[in-house]
């Protein structure tokens, strides 16, 4: 996040889509399941309310409660003024994974990069900040909620009785998250060769 907020001249909008930070709650699916979420559109699908917020996002128009990453009076200061000072805006949006196809053909983005993380890596973190389903009652519903995302996607639909055959017989957390993680990541690259976007693994 330091990284991003060092760019010059860019405003960083960091993570709009997050049910805590952005201005539309729920938009990116039930809060219940955070940190995951269900926010997928297909290709040609109508929204006017999120294409409405995410225009927001894209012109700046937007204030959100998202941390700055800033550790002093002095860091929060200077990026305010930098922010005023920008002319350009990049955002960093991790819920936007399975709406990566609708964003591109929906708004003229500069470019796009979908940044790949091990799922390890992922799962670890999230371990570590306590952001895991912790009861039987939790897993049940993100299970319910994968395979409902599921039966909507179209671009897992030659592998879908599969998939939902397996995430029956998830029983640990992990296993969960490792769902989720999947489907994050298996819709987008689907359309890795019409490059939609560029792909950063890390």
């Amino acid at each position: 996040m330091e990284i991003l907020y060092a760019i010059p001249k860019y405003r960083i909008i960091f993570e709009p889509l997050h049910p805590a930070w952005g201005t539309d709650k729920d938009i990116a699916g039930d809060p219940e399941l955070f940190p995951y979420h269900t926010l997928y559109r297909r290709l040609g699908e109508e929204d006017p309310r999120l294409k409405r917020y995410i225009e927001k996002v894209l012109t700046g128009s937007i204030s959100l409660a998202s941390p700055t990453g800033a550790r002093t009076n002095y860091e929060v200061v200077n990026r305010i003024l930098k922010n005023l000072s920008a002319n350009k805006i990049l955002v960093k949006c991790i819920r936007a994974n399975k709406i990566i196809h609708w964003l591109v053909m929906n708004f003229k983005v500069r470019g796009i990069y979908l940044i790949v993380r091990h799922p390890c890596a992922t799962i670890a973190s999230q371990i570590k900040m306590g952001l895991y389903p912790k009861t039987q009652e939790s897993i049940r519903f993100s299970k319910k909620a994968i395979k409902e995302l599921l039966l909507k996607s179209v671009e897992l639909e030659d592998r879908k009785d599969t998939v939902i055959n397996a995430i029956e017989r998830i029983e640990e957390p992990e296993e969960v998250m490792a769902a989720w993680w999947s489907l994050d990541y298996a819709i987008p690259l689907h359309y890795r060769s019409k490059n939609l976007y560029l792909l950063v693994y890390y």
